[in-house]
């Protein structure tokens, strides 16, 4: 079936990440978009001057022929980002409209918009038809075609053409021009920032989280500019089979394996399929030490997930929830295996939020140490 995918990001992360914060000129339930056509003048009525004035601005550059009602925009379903998204359709042209986060710095801005740029360079993202001097409102070209999927693991075309894309976008030169600003790095300010305000994570997460932050400053690789989040819905496939990259919020520059592994998380790959998407990048069978290293930042991306919605959840009783770690715990992965998405999450109130954040605490453990009578035993991946 055909869709249209239109920068959103998963964003779990991150700023991370990932909020339905004030959302603008939305109908909200349940901190869920209620999609709906509005004429631009309600949409004009409904943000602040600072979006405002590039709004009209954009509008007379690409729509010069049309006024008002003549102009329809419609809220895009899905994801977690700050930054709202729209569907602009315009007589027989359609456009994608980007308000970018203002409370966001502006400088991460910036490195989400050349990241992007980057990519349209590369013919791997959509072009850009416009931007704001504030970098706050972006309009860009609206290309239909579906999202990866699970069942795509098992097409070497595609997944070839993905990895392709990925890597063009890794070999670009790092200019200065995007954020440095590594995964690992997020995890420990967002660790900081709920700890300051109070959230009660297991007991067993400091030691956990001190030594995943210990085995990553021995890693020698060569950081590149990475997208941050390569998750499927950040991935349309044309019906040519071109490959689109989307939703740049969160690139930066990190370790190149940083964008399989996530990728790898999300589609509920297991080992040997991570080493398939690792051959189609490399044009080769991958060394083990690469394997370690991808699957190293798979342990990355579960740690980060289990961080941010633990933040989330509202259990306070750290016995509680060391119990139910220590319990029958659906993992992480699980649900990406039952088709559950960020929307469903963001759903998700009382113990079904703290259940799926220890879920992927449980991915965690499970795929990187034991837990025997409290004493945890880390397998080196690395």
């Amino acid at each position: 079936m055909t869709r249209f995918k239109l920068f959103l990001s998963f964003n779990l992360v991150l700023s991370v990440f990932i909020f339905l914060a004030n959302p603008l000129l939305l109908s909200v339930q349940n901190n869920r978009f209620e999609p709906s056509s509005y004429s631009i003048k309600e949409v004009l009525a409904a943000v602040s001057e600072n979006y405002a004035l590039p709004i009209n601005e954009a509008l007379s550059l690409i729509a010069p022929e049309e006024v008002g009602d003549n102009i329809q925009v419609t809220p895009l379903l899905g994801g977690g980002t700050k930054s709202k998204v729209f569907r602009v359709d315009s007589g027989n042209k359609k456009y994608v409209l980007r308000l970018l986060d203002e409370n966001q710095p502006i400088e991460r801005r910036r490195s989400e918009l050349n990241a992007h740029k980057i990519g349209a360079e590369l013919q791997i993202a959509p072009k850009i038809f416009y931007v704001d001097q504030l970098l706050l409102v972006v309009v860009m070209e609206l290309v239909e075609g579906r999202t990866l999927t699970r069942d795509d693991l098992n097409n070497a075309e595609i997944f070839k053409e993905v990895m392709e894309a990925l890597k063009k976008f890794h070999q670009y030169p790092d200019e200065g021009r995007l954020v440095k600003r590594t995964k690992v790095g997020a995890i420990q300010d967002l660790y900081d920032r709920y700890n300051k305000k109070g959230v009660v994570f297991p007991s067993c997460f400091d030691q956990l989280h001190r030594t995943l932050q210990n085995d990553f400053v021995v890693l020698k690789r060569e950081h590149r500019p990475s997208h941050g989040d390569f998750n499927p819905r950040n991935i349309l496939v044309t019906d040519q089979g071109h490959i689109y990259i989307i939703d740049w919020a969160q690139a930066s520059i990190d370790h190149p394996f940083l964008d399989i592994a996530w990728l790898s998380t999300f589609l509920a790959a297991n080992n040997e399929q991570v080493k398939g998407l690792l051959k189609q990048y490399l044009g080769r069978d991958p060394k083990e030490s690469e394997l370690k290293e991808t699957l190293f930042f798979k342990d990355v991306t579960a740690f980060l997930l289990a961080t941010l919605w633990i933040g989330r959840q509202d259990e306070k009783d750290q016995g509680k929830l060391d119990s139910i770690l220590e319990g029958s715990l659906k993992k992480g992965s699980a649900y990406i295996m039952e088709g559950v998405s960020v929307d469903d999450i963001l759903q998700k109130e009382g113990m079904g939020l703290t259940l799926y954040s220890l879920g992927w605490l449980k991915e965690f453990i499970d795929n990187r140490c034991q837990v025997i009578q409290g004493d945890i035993n880390f397998i080196n991946r690395l």
